[in-house]
């Protein structure tokens, strides 16, 4: 009886939530040609509302219906899905959030398309158990981070200085090349040079140098958002990211907008049950 009324109250709180965002239609760009390129029909959308007051950062919509009224399924097909960090768009705040919608050529019939899908927002609840920080970050370097919340959700978490990383790649290409003199296992290889947790991650070395690397594996796309901070609170901002899109041993770098902090703090912040909330879409769009 008491887990039927948490469910209960859950869906009050997620309801209650999404009826207080406004979604709305800003532009339908429509491009029906029969040509191989520039073809597509995009949708800006709009949502704003006072519960988003606090949001940090939405997620890319989830379009689970997109037909026109000819019965058309206009649905793109994705690509591989990175690590959420890396697909998290920051918001501005006080500003609605503001989202583009790709989808496949309608026929030139066509009128209207329903679309129907799900906007994840973040707001931070500042529990505990959804974040992760690492105090006088770089003497972690190199190593594994053991921290409950990661164990707890199945997170693997190493991240490396410029210098650290550039040894561990010079020593994986030496095992690598040692193991085609020798006619052995280059994995086997790497696990006697590198240690069996970063084995699989440096098989295949193919990325450039960054001011922090990152080799993570989260298979449940767990990890919102990885901040630096120097040792005055304040965030040292990024000036690029990049991401190989894989959830097992993925790797990922920062390059950073200043010079790392020696003293500071690496804070990375997790999905909850409460801090990403769930904003329904469900629209006729009328097209041009």
């Amino acid at each position: 009886m008491k887990r039927l009324f948490l469910i209960v109250l859950l869906l009050v709180v997620q309801n209650s939530f999404a009826a207080n965002v406004d979604i709305k239609i800003k532009e339908v760009s429509d491009k029906r040609t029969t040509g191989k390129f520039f073809k597509g029909l995009n949708i800006d959308i709009e949502v704003k509302g006072k519960t988003l007051s606090g949001a940090q950062g939405m997620l890319p919509m989830k379009v689970n219906k997109a037909s026109s009224n000819l019965g058309e399924n206009l649905i793109k097909k994705s690509g591989s899905e990175g690590a959420n960090f890396f697909s998290l768009r920051k918001v501005k705040q006080g500003e609605p959030l503001k989202i583009q919608v790709q989808l496949k050529n309608p026929s030139r019939k066509a009128t209207h398309v329903q679309l129907k899908g799900e906007l994840k927002v973040y707001i931070p609840d500042h529990n505990p158990a959804n974040s992760v920080t690492i105090d006088n970050y770089l003497q972690f370097s190199g190593k594994p981070i053991k921290h409950k919340n990661f164990k707890s959700r199945g997170i693997s978490f190493i991240f490396f200085n410029k210098d650290d990383f550039s040894d561990y790649k010079n020593k994986a290409q030496k095992a690598k090349d040692l193991a085609r003199q020798k006619k052995i296992s280059e994995k086997s290889a790497l696990k006697d040079a590198l240690g069996e947790a970063l084995a699989d991650a440096f098989t295949q070395m193919f990325w450039g140098s960054n001011d922090l690397s990152f080799i993570i594996t989260d298979p449940d796309n767990q990890i919102l958002k990885i901040t630096l901070f120097n040792d005055k609170g304040k965030e040292i901002e990024t000036s690029s990211r990049t991401s190989s899109n894989k959830r097992v041993n993925g790797h990922h770098g920062m390059d950073y907008k200043k010079m790392l902090p020696y003293k500071g703090k690496l804070v990375v912040q997790l999905a909850g049950k409460n801090n990403i909330k769930a904003v329904p879409v469900n629209l006729s769009v009328p097209l041009p």
